[in-house]
């Protein structure tokens, strides 16, 4: 399965702004891989989760002059304690 996602620049507090916009604050970061903020669009992340995390997904992160695709497993998936909703989530490169 392959996820997109774009390189983030909203970065501290104002991610609540992305989340109220759909968007969901990730981080990417691994082995032979430069450590950086992305982000996903929230409905994409929710049939994610609905589906099952795959053993194999690929998470194509799309920014300006540099692209990358990126064999990557869910390393952490942080929820609000008291709602439940997704604040944030922790991609870990596999090993090749």
């Amino acid at each position: 399965m392959e996820l997109k996602a774009q390189t983030r620049t909203v970065l501290g507090k104002s991610t609540k702004k992305l989340r109220r916009q759909g968007i969901t604050p990730a981080h990417i970061f691994g082995p032979g891989v430069e450590s950086r903020s992305i982000q996903i669009e929230t409905a994409k992340v929710r049939q994610l989760l609905h589906d099952g995390v795959p053993k194999k997904l690929t998470l194509s992160v799309g920014e300006a002059g540099v692209d990358g695709s990126f064999d990557v497993r869910l390393d952490h998936l942080h929820l609000d304690p008291v709602h439940g909703e997704i604040l944030h989530i922790d991609f870990l490169v596999k090993r090749a």
